[in-house]
């Protein structure tokens, strides 16, 4: 018998035995030989996703998330005395470390200027 990866086996047929298991409830048995696949390659098609997950996130990672900038636009928008603050002391009213690049992205991001 020809060695089948399961990696080497294209999308449609991955789609079509994951269907043949779930929706028909056939046995990785009566599949393999449906398919003329071996065993090992049914079973582990069957057990991964249907559509396949990035391994790693790409793109640059994000140094000020979310909630944080929030925080930061809440606390610069808290009273009069802190919105004539710089961001520099704002920072360090939430403590948070980060330079004045992010700190100024941060703030454009969430609409604040």
């Amino acid at each position: 018998m020809v060695t089948v990866r399961s990696d080497d086996i294209d999308y449609k047929q991955r789609c079509y035995v994951q269907e043949l298991q779930f929706s028909t409830g056939w046995t990785y048995d009566r599949i393999a030989k449906d398919q003329n696949l071996p065993l090992s390659t049914v079973a582990k098609i069957c057990n991964s996703p249907a559509t396949p997950g990035r391994k790693n996130r790409c793109g640059r990672k994000i140094k000020i998330d979310t909630p944080t900038r929030r925080r930061l636009v809440y606390t610069a928008t808290l009273n009069a005395e802190n919105r004539r603050k710089p961001y520099s002391e704002i920072m360090q009213l939430t403590g948070l470390e980060a330079d004045k690049k992010a700190l100024r992205d941060a703030f454009a991001k969430e609409g604040y200027q």
